[in-house]
């Protein structure tokens, strides 16, 4: 069961820069990065990336346990 919000998603237009303060102004620890993903280690949530597709938008992250979970947002 959720019970609280440990991060919120937005989109970014500078993603280096959000990198650089994300992992050095708030000390969270960059776990994978390529074109259209950015994995950051969120203390205990780790974001493992987000998607854009017809259907909606899509953040996919996994929990201290290991559970990969999927909040998705469809486009109506």
């Amino acid at each position: 069961m959720i019970t609280g919000v440990q991060d919120i998603y937005y989109s970014v237009t500078q993603p280096k820069r959000a990198i650089q303060f994300y992992t050095e102004g708030l000390g969270m620890k960059l776990i994978d990065e390529s074109e259209y993903w950015i994995a950051l280690d969120c203390h205990g949530v780790k974001i493992l990336g987000e998607d854009d597709q017809p259907w909606g938008h899509m953040l996919v992250f996994e929990d201290p346990d290991g559970n990969v979970l999927k909040l998705m947002n469809p486009k109506y």
